[in-house]
């Protein structure tokens, strides 16, 4: 994903990242391959969700499949929900699921 460099000054929005996105790999990425799957790479949660979802709404054509690997996108809500504690299991599991349903949804660009 194109995302904003932690120390920019003129932030891009997140249409803009997904639009940068959808150029970079239809300009690299032959329609051969058949899936690119993004990693979260440290941002929220939130935002790698929404960033997927725009380059799945994107215009223009996507011969691939365009994914996620979001281990760090899918766990940190509901570590935060967790705490380590065992009264917020259930709590943790509804966060989890939910972030599951979300980033599925954001991969076929209908969240």
């Amino acid at each position: 994903m194109v995302i904003n460099g932690t120390t920019c000054v003129s932030r891009a929005s997140p249409q803009q990242c997904a639009d940068a996105t959808l150029l970079a790999v239809s300009r690299t990425v032959p329609p051969a391959v058949r899936c690119i799957m993004f990693l979260s790479g440290g941002i929220q949660d939130s935002k790698a969700t929404l960033l997927l979802k725009l380059i799945n709404q994107g215009v223009g054509p996507k011969p691939w499949y365009l994914g996620f690997s979001f281990g760090r996108a899918l766990q940190d809500s509901c570590r935060a929900a967790w705490k380590g504690k065992a009264d917020n299991v259930d709590v943790a599991r509804k966060v989890f699921l939910s972030q599951c349903i979300s980033c599925s949804e954001a991969a076929l660009g209908s969240l």
